[in-house]
């Protein structure tokens, strides 16, 4: 199928820096772009419209939902009427209210639909996937998990408190806002058995959502469990996002700031790993995929059903931290 007009719901941050990708991958296409504010700017490469029957007319092939996650599925369920491929910007939702009846109702039209989770498409955390499956370092023994950064500095030329980010309503707060970790820890290890975690508002920042998740996961692999640790938080002045992964012969260090990647075995450095510096090919690499999946009808290798169990993961983590006790995973 050739694509010729693609849709994108929402302008924000995310929206912005998809329209640039797909301007610089795909610079005949033909872009719209479905906005709330009339008075809003032009955008030069682009048609605005500012209802979805205004949108629909066009008949675009492709969407990019990339409105708050509360919003999500009402917008999917007016596009795939019209058998539009749709690209959801992570996370999939904001809950697991009627999550599988939408699953369901998208499948069902055999439309090709991914979760923006462009982590999978990070040059270090591809090579530490391989690097796993080799075991050529022995058995996994315990691992950590952590991103961090100071919320007013995470997009400086807006007002922290009144983004996505910041508020609940619109599926706000770093257990969602964050989730990438959460989607890349069932990626490498597969899915935890269990979890013990708190989840909290530390700071006095002006939001209503939290600030800070620690949650400890018990993940069964070969026949043997083994703990991780995943570290969420806006409070970070200096960002930090990695994963440290103890082998029994070794540990492995990646840094997904630098995109990098450092095995010491014995106090030595035995490999050193720098993957692509410019963070943006991540994103650049996800739209490549999707396209060619909808273009070539392949497979999409970041599925719906991967950004349900990263749903899940955050509804068992909540679950925990009410409860305050250890839960077992959906």
């Amino acid at each position: 199928m050739k694509v010729k007009k693609i849709l994108i719901v929402g302008f924000g941050s995310i929206g912005k820096r998809h329209f640039s990708n797909l301007k610089f991958l795909f610079p005949n296409r033909e872009i719209i772009i479905l906005r709330s504010k009339k008075n809003s700017n032009k955008i030069n490469g682009a048609k605005q419209v500012f209802t979805y029957d205004e949108a629909l007319s066009l008949r675009p092939q492709v969407a990019f939902i990339c409105n708050p996650s509360s919003f999500h599925f009402e917008s999917a369920k007016k596009l795939i009427k019209h058998n539009i491929h749709l690209f959801f910007e992570k996370p999939l939702s904001n809950s697991l209210e009627n999550l599988d009846d939408n699953l369901i109702m998208i499948n069902k039209q055999k439309i090709k639909a991914t979760v923006g989770y462009n982590l999978r498409y990070n040059d270090s955390l591809i090579r530490a996937k391989e690097i796993l499956k080799s075991e050529r370092y022995g058995k996994i023994l315990c691992s950590s998990i952590e991103v961090g950064q100071y919320l007013p500095n995470w997009r400086p030329k807006n007002d922290y408190k009144a983004t996505v980010s910041s508020q609940k309503l619109l599926g706000g707060g770093a257990l969602l806002e964050l989730s990438h970790e959460l989607d890349y820890l069932h990626w490498l290890f597969g899915k935890p058995y269990s979890v013990s975690a708190t989840v909290q508002k530390v700071s006095q920042l002006d939001i209503d959502v939290e600030d800070l998740v620690l949650a400890d996961f018990e993940i069964f692999s070969d026949n043997r469990s083994f703990p991780c640790r995943v570290h969420l938080d806006f409070l970070q002045h200096k960002k930090s996002r990695n994963c440290k992964i103890i082998f029994e012969d070794a540990v492995l260090y990646l840094d997904l700031i630098t995109n990098s990647i450092n095995v010491y075995q014995n106090e030595e450095n035995i490999l050193n790993y720098q993957g692509q510096l410019d963070n943006n090919q991540t994103y650049l690499n996800e739209i490549k995929v999707f396209m060619d999946c909808i273009q070539n009808d392949k497979i999409v290798p970041v599925s719906l059903e991967d950004g349900a169990k990263t749903l899940k993961l955050i509804n068992d983590i909540q679950n925990s931290s009410k409860l305050r006790k250890r839960v077992l995973c959906e």
